[in-house]
């Protein structure tokens, strides 16, 4: 066993993991192909109050990282056989941490119902924000990313996602069923099958391919102008979605340098994560401000 804030000393094996807490007894099981770099990953999204696991963040909170340890289950030869077993511990022993009941799947998730409305409101925003060609092509995405996890799915996993889709079903009105053959019709699915008009995967592989080829071409031209594109990405960002500006990322800075203060107190004071103020202070977040 080994702390999970000591992740660094874990080796770099293919495996099925448990992260255990050890005043309750209470786990978290997963997979991974690089050991050290998944227990890492979840170590960083904890101290930085992002975890996809509310519960093991509360308690993460509340007790840090010296209370919990991570035992390598077993060690797997064969990366296509790891969801298998993972789904087989998860099976027997039914961890509490873990959100969903599937491996590599948030099928089974249950939501509150306050986050069920944010959700839905969130979707609704981006919806009608978008023009008609916006929404063909948002769709069109949908279902090639949905197909794609389709031909993934174990059968388990697909039974689970049908029942899923079968209770939706069965909860619309006839309003809402007709609402939603329409959006299906105008972005090209026919008979609930996830098609794009007129083109095949292959076709539609190959444009994703060309595309991708061609913004490499131009970011290998065009150096001056990528700089460009990134820093007003950055500024856009920064606008709408940061709660720092230059003013305030200064006083962060000098506050620190003050002393007598950790990055937890920091990040609190100034209502951003650890990691950002953690970022900020080093110089990784907000470079461009001396």
């Amino acid at each position: 066993m080994t702390l999970l804030s000591n992740w660094q000393s874990l080796p770099r094996v293919r495996a099925i993991y448990c992260i255990t807490h050890l005043k309750t007894g209470r786990e978290y099981i997963g997979s991974a192909r690089d050991l050290r770099h998944r227990i890492g990953v979840h170590h960083r999204e904890l101290r930085g109050g992002r975890h996809h696991s509310p519960l093991m963040m509360r308690t993460f909170r509340k007790h840090g990282g010296a209370a919990f340890v991570v035992t390598i289950l077993e060690v797997v030869g064969d990366s296509d056989n790891l969801l298998e077993l993972e789904q087989r511990y998860l099976n027997s022993r039914k961890p509490v941490f873990n959100c969903a009941p599937l491996a590599a799947s948030c099928a089974g998730v249950k939501h509150t119902e306050e986050t069920r409305k944010k959700r839905a409101a969130a979707s609704k925003k981006i919806w009608v924000s978008r023009n008609e060609d916006d929404r063909k092509e948002w769709g069109k995405t949908s279902s090639a990313n949905m197909r794609r996890w389709w031909n993934a799915a174990s059968k388990e996993q697909r039974e689970v996602k049908s029942e899923s889709a079968k209770r939706q079903q069965a909860a619309m009105s006839e309003g809402e069923r007709a609402a939603q053959k329409k959006r299906l019709a105008a972005i090209g699915k026919v008979g609930g099958t996830a098609r794009v008009k007129g083109k095949t995967d292959r076709e539609i592989r190959e444009e994703m391919k060309a595309l991708v080829a061609a913004q490499k071409a131009w970011r290998a031209s065009d150096k001056e102008g990528v700089v460009m594109m990134t820093q007003k990405m950055t500024q856009t960002k920064r606008e709408l979605y940061g709660k720092l500006n230059p003013e305030s990322v200064r006083a962060m800075r000098s506050r620190y340098a003050a002393g007598g203060i950790s990055f937890q107190a920091l990040a609190t004071e100034f209502g951003v994560s650890i990691g950002m103020a953690h970022g900020v202070v080093r110089g990784k977040k907000w470079r461009d401000v001396q």
